[in-house]
């Protein structure tokens, strides 16, 4: 279970990262970011911590073809989110 919830957060903080500014889809980014509302932008590469729940439904959909447990999927979840909080704020401090 931890290590599904660590990849989700991978995950999320890569996609994050190749929207940003200087990076390979920063300009593509930069479009969405302008482009869309912020509740749509945030969840889909602007807001790590937003994206864990929805790139973890994902993942959890793909890995297990939906045969899942909603109480494991749930714990999943917030593990990823704490996990991806922890990852920001370890970043921001280097």
């Amino acid at each position: 279970m931890l290590e599904q919830a660590i990849i989700i957060s991978l995950i999320a903080y890569a996609v994050n990262v190749l929207f940003q500014e200087g990076m390979i889809f920063g300009k593509v980014g930069y479009w969405i970011e302008n482009k869309l509302p912020m509740w749509i932008y945030k969840p889909l590469i602007g807001c790590t911590v937003c994206m864990s729940p929805y790139y973890g439904i994902a993942y959890i959909g793909f890995m297990w073809s939906f045969m899942f447990n909603f109480s494991d999927t749930a714990i999943i979840l917030l593990i990823s989110i704490g996990t991806s909080r922890l990852l920001v704020n370890l970043t921001n401090n280097l």
